[in-house]
């Protein structure tokens, strides 16, 4: 019996929510997850992180969102609330640092990749101008 692609699914991604449950425990003492709705049997099952999840703090000025990736959810709350908090309290590695220097690579990659299709786009319609201006029938 083959089983389930979803089931699959749901204790990956709760695995991964493991992951960034810790990196955000490690990142501030005052930080802290909340699970958004209910425990489902797969969740119950593995003891993950399945579902809904939000970082919150007491001291966030800005709320942040609930999303199944945790890591989504983790570093919007970082934008909106950790880049400038002054009560942060960390406690060890690795923590959500680690997280933002992914996110950052991956970020700096896409900009290179986009600067690189930039060129080369302008470098065909250079080529196409060229040839249109030495074609003899102009």
């Amino acid at each position: 019996m083959t089983p389930d692609p979803s089931i699959s699914r749901a204790i990956e991604i709760g695995a991964k929510n493991q992951q960034t449950l810790t990196l955000v425990k490690n990142w501030c003492a005052h930080a802290r997850i909340q699970k958004i709705g209910g425990t489902g049997m797969i969740e119950q099952m593995t003891g993950h992180p399945i579902g809904h999840h939000a970082m919150v703090c007491d001291f966030a000025p800005a709320g942040g969102m609930a999303t199944w990736d945790l890591a989504d959810a983790a570093l919007h709350f970082y934008d909106q609330n950790c880049a400038a908090c002054q009560h942060r309290k960390p406690v060890r590695l690795p923590n959500l640092a680690t997280l933002l220097a992914e996110r950052d690579a991956a970020l700096q990659a896409q900009g290179q990749r986009e600067r690189d299709g930039e060129r080369a786009a302008s470098a065909a319609r250079a080529a196409r101008a060229r040839g249109w201006m030495s074609s003899p029938q102009r």
